[in-house]
């Protein structure tokens, strides 16, 4: 029976995240993302700016939380051979992970976490059955993954990471790898690395953030949008002296903006 809940348990996992056995493949991200462009202002995705990213680009958040929402109304339901198992302890769980959250927010929080970091991983603590007597989501931006040193040539997962840690502030917690459900978004550069999908978005979400900090400039600093100036003909211009610029300077808070019976646009000769 041990054994039944236990294999009944993970294959669910599998199926619902459609990942393999998750005990035996979890693996995070404990390298920095790509370095960013020299040229063009790009937002940052380091690992340390991509919840702020996700937090304040409303464009962002709204397609990540829309995902989360559609997951987390899913109903679980528990089958063996075809039949639908009733009070089943594994249901019972998934509905009621831990006291800090509930089910509905339980996967919410899975979909988020993966979303922004590429990956998302879940504690499962047992007491005396092989099924979880509770769950909880670890917070991906304070984890902290150290490896051996090796990766390729080995054949257990305890050989690559040596230890799998939550450092928040003085609070430090380690987990062991056989208790961590793991979720990634797997990379080609590492296989122990989980990509966030905000990496490939860095230049849609400047475009966005860029447009909305300067409407927001145009329309709170009363901007004028620019200067008409006379088109001189004689091969060379005549700077504004400063009488003019004085002029022009006094009306920019008083005369030009976007607020009603205010010029958008300044004329000098």
């Amino acid at each position: 029976m041990s054994n039944l809940l236990t294999t009944g348990f993970n294959r669910i996992w599998s199926n619902f995240f459609g990942g393999k056995d998750q005990f035996t493949q979890s693996r995070y991200v404990t390298n920095a993302r790509v370095g960013l462009y020299k040229g063009e202002q790009w937002v940052s995705t380091d690992a340390d700016n991509l919840f702020q990213l996700y937090n304040t680009t409303a464009h962002l958040a709204a397609v990540i939380n829309r995902k989360a929402a559609m997951l987390a109304n899913g109903r679980w339901r528990h089958y063996r051979n075809g039949s639908e198992i009733e009070n089943s302890p594994v249901v019972d769980v998934l509905e009621n992970p831990s006291p800090l959250m509930n089910g509905n927010e339980f996967l919410r929080n899975i979909s988020i976490s993966r979303d922004i970091y590429g990956n998302s991983m879940v504690w499962l603590g047992r007491v005396l059955l092989p099924t979880p007597s509770i769950m909880n989501v670890l917070p991906m931006s304070h984890m902290k993954i150290y490896r051996t040193g090796k990766i390729y040539k080995q054949i257990d997962l305890n050989e690559i990471i040596s230890s799998v840690k939550l450092e928040m502030g003085e609070m430090k917690e380690e987990y062991e790898l056989k208790d961590i459900v793991w979720f990634k978004d797997i990379g080609t550069e590492d296989p122990l690395i989980g990509v966030s999908k905000i990496d490939s978005l860095m230049m849609p979400i400047a475009n966005v953030r860029g447009a909305y900090g300067f409407r927001n400039r145009i329309i709170t600093n009363d901007a004028m949008l620019g200067i008409l100036t006379s088109d001189q003909k004689e091969g060379f211009g005549v700077p504004l002296d400063n009488t003019e610029q004085e002029r022009i300077n006094k009306g920019f808070t008083s005369k030009y903006g976007m607020q009603g019976g205010k010029s958008n646009i300044a004329m000098t000769e």
